[in-house]
């Protein structure tokens, strides 16, 4: 795979286009499931007072996160951390609410471990309690936006070593996203910004793939035609965007 320093999910839009807009994180694809070693891993205060740890393979790690271990949880959260923040920056952007996302998605996994079977789908199945949280939390921004009547989030793009139009570019992504559906808007970010492959997109939203196609070709052209309406974008929009 190719190495990524800033991703060029912009690209479909004038396909031959090389400029980066978004991602600090090397966007690496996921490792083929294998049985392995969970490393010690410490956690927290907890784990400072000397009380937390934890060793074990995947299979270990499963059997104590159902039987509410404080080591496994922490073994858990440590392991998974990044992916679910990655992919929940990706659905939410950079807003302060990703921390309280992060949070809920792992308190949701922790009660509700016992529904796993395969300690090595842990990860698939942590990234679509991470989905459903971020609907949660976008069901839960708009109704704000309502209260407010407001029809923009506030993005923050903390994005170091881009350019200001880069930026803008970024923060007017975003601004087109929160006009997309829900289901839309996640396809599109999981597979444009985060450049997930179509089955895991699937399989983190419980979807087929039939069903997942059918959202990202809807995504892209509702995405196409509000880009052109934000000033930050439409230099990304052109002849060859309109397609």
């Amino acid at each position: 795979m190719r190495p990524v320093g800033h991703c060029e999910f912009l690209s479909f839009l004038r396909p031959n286009c090389s400029s980066c807009i978004v991602g600090t994180l090397p966007l690496e694809k996921p490792p083929v499931s294998q049985p392995r070693t969970i490393p010690q891993i410490p956690s927290g205060d907890a784990y400072r007072r000397g009380r937390i740890s934890f060793v074990g393979s995947e299979v270990a790690l499963l059997a104590g996160l159902q039987n509410h271990e404080p080591g496994a949880q922490a073994a858990f959260f440590d392991t998974y951390e990044r992916d679910v923040r990655k992919v929940l920056v990706r659905i939410l952007g950079t807003t302060p609410d990703v921390a309280d996302a992060l949070q809920d998605t792992f308190l949701r996994a922790f009660k509700s471990a016992l529904q796993v079977k395969d300690a090595l789908a842990l990860r698939g199945w942590v990234l679509r309690v991470a989905v459903s949280v971020a609907i949660d939390h976008l069901r839960r921004r708009q109704r704000l936006r309502w209260l407010v009547f407001s029809n923009e989030a506030s993005v923050d793009v903390p994005v170091d070593g881009v350019t200001p139009e880069l930026r803008a570019a970024l923060r007017d992504t975003y601004r087109v996203l929160d006009k997309l559906p829900n289901e839309e808007r996640i396809a599109f970010a999981l597979r444009h910004i985060d450049e997930m492959e179509l089955a895991e997109i699937a399989d983190a939203c419980s979807v087929s793939l039939a069903t997942i196609k059918r959202r990202l070709s809807r995504a892209e052209l509702r995405f196409r035609t509000l880009a052109r309406r934000q000033p930050g974008l439409v230099d990304w929009v052109g002849a060859e965007g309109a397609r």
